[in-house]
Formats: structure tokens, C-alpha cells, sequence
């Protein structure tokens, strides 16, 4: 779609969509601009918010992006020296099994739902979004990485897939057996799999690197994200708009992300 074609397009989405929200009453509208959108991330040159010219507050995140037109040998040389390690030792102990949407089972995917609940210590997730999740395997839509030590499964990774990108989804393992690097063998064993599979482009997830004014980023959110690096791609922004249509909520949310990230107390103005 050509530049001014599709400036067109996004005036109409955004027309459209305010239309609705008057309708509904609606006061605060987010969007995100998927890291592998074609129109973004092929484009020749960077691209800026398109819908900054609209109103919306641009609050740009980051995202690793890995290149799978690469060659194995590549993006293997990509992978940080300790990872190649930890991968090494894992892969003498620790088999892998890719399960999509030919193969997986509801016990295997309530295998992985009950180690997502032990590794996070608690339910973290309703049923529904496991549900949703195990069709979305079934459906062709993602596949289900499992890590097994002598049959046991110790870790396990849940890919979505869309045409040829792929996103990290969500990951679990044993923590009976953190000192083995399931993670990393996973990760690696993803990589090479979608790449397999004609998959372009893997969005390994989300970088934190310090606190924003809009995002309170954990000392685990920044060790996550340098894991995630560790398997190589390119930082990349990732677009994320906001519009308020009222006023008194925007500047309540700004105050209140600014109180909580920043470590400030500003009060909210007297009316």
C-alpha cells in the first residue's frame, strides 16, 4: 500500500473509531501497533506514530526482534557466549518436544497449566485464557514447547504464530530444577523450529532497561529482558498510542504513573 494510500486508511480506522467512542461514552482509547506489522517493520525508512497526528500520546516501548532469513550458523554466532553454554549442558540431559496442532492433548496442555501454576507459586491466569490458549495451539495459531528431564516435563514455552511472524508467549518451569538452564534450551530449540517452519521474524518479547515515567519496571522485568537479548535480534520501538477524551482522567492516569514510576507525589489539582 502506498504512503498516502495508507494514510487514508488509518484517517478512516481513526473517524470510525471516535465515532464509536462518542457513541459509547468511552474516555480513554489504547492502541498498539503489532512489531511485526509488514507496513512497519519492512518499511525503507523508520516510521513514525502515525496516529501522533490524530490526537493520540505516543508512549513508545521496546521490543527484540530476531531475524530468522538469517542463517542457523548466524544466528547462532548472535546468541551470548554464557547462553551457548547453558544450551550445551541442558541439551545432554534434557529432551525437547514440539507440540501443535496435530499433537497436542488436553492433558499435555493441563500438564503445562499446573506448572505455570507451581512455578508462579499461585493461579495466575483464569481458565478462560488457558482456554483460549490451547485453542489457539489447536487451531494452528501457536505451538506448546515442552523441556522433559527422564520423561518429566521441567519447563515449557507457548509460541503464537501468525502467517510467518511469530511472538513469545508465555513460559514456565520447574522450580525444583532451576539449576538446570531448561529456558535456554527452549529458547534455542524455538528458534531453530521456526525457523524450520518459514518463519521471518520472532518477537522474543518485550525490553525493560529502566523506569519510565509510564512503566514502573521491576529489577525482574530488566534481568527478563537481558535474558531475552542474550538469544540476539534487534531492539527495536514497539508503538503504543493513547488517546483521553477526558481531560480530568489523563491527567489523574499521568499523575498516578508519574507518583508510582518516579518515586514523586504530586498532588492532583483542586477543582
Amino acid at each position: 500500500i502506498r504512503y498516502s494510500n495508507r494514510n487514508k486508511i488509518i484517517e478512516f480506522y481513526w473517524k470510525q473509531l471516535n465515532k464509536i467512542a462518542v457513541e459509547q461514552n468511552v474516555e480513554f482509547i489504547s492502541i498498539k501497533i503489532p512489531s511485526l506489522a509488514r507496513a512497519y517493520l519492512g518499511a525503507a525508512l523508520p516510521i513514525a506514530n502515525p496516529f501522533s497526528r490524530y490526537g493520540f500520546i505516543d508512549l513508545t516501548y521496546n521490543t527484540q526482534i530476531i531475524d530468522l532469513r538469517n542463517s542457523l550458523e548466524y544466528l547462532w554466532d548472535d546468541v551470548r557466549k554464557g547462553h551457548k553454554s547453558d544450551i550445551k549442558s541442558a541439551a545432554k540431559v534434557i529432551k525437547i518436544k514440539v507440540w501443535d496442532s496435530g499433537s497436542i492433548s488436553n492433558d499435555k496442555f493441563n500438564q503445562y497449566q499446573l506448572l505455570h501454576h507451581k512455578d508462579a507459586g499461585r493461579v495466575t491466569r483464569s481458565k478462560k485464557t488457558f482456554d483460549l490458549m490451547y485453542h489457539w495451539v489447536k487451531s494452528g495459531n501457536a505451538v506448546l514447547i515442552e523441556a522433559a528431564l527422564d520423561s518429566k516435563p521441567i519447563g515449557f514455552a507457548l509460541i503464537i504464530v501468525y502467517k510467518d511472524g511469530a511472538y513469545y508467549g508465555s513460559s514456565c518451569k520447574d522450580p525444583e530444577y532451576n539449576d538446570l538452564p531448561a529456558s535456554h534450551l527452549i529458547q534455542w530449540e524455538v528458534i531453530k523450529y521456526l525457523k524450520g517452519n518459514e518463519v521471518i521474524f520472532y518477537d522474543i518479547g518485550i525490553q525493560y532497561f529502566c523506569q519510565q515515567w509510564f512503566r514502573c519496571s521491576s529489577e525482574k522485568d530488566i534481568n527478563i529482558s537481558k535474558f531475552k537479548r542474550g538469544f540476539g535480534g534487534t531492539t527495536i520501538p514497539m508503538l503504543i498510542s493513547e488517546y483521553y477524551f477526558s481531560k480530568e482522567l489523563m491527567r489523574d492516569k499521568f499523575l498516578e504513573r508519574m507518583n508510582k514510576n518516579c518515586g514523586l507525589n504530586f498532588k492532583k489539582a483542586e477543582t
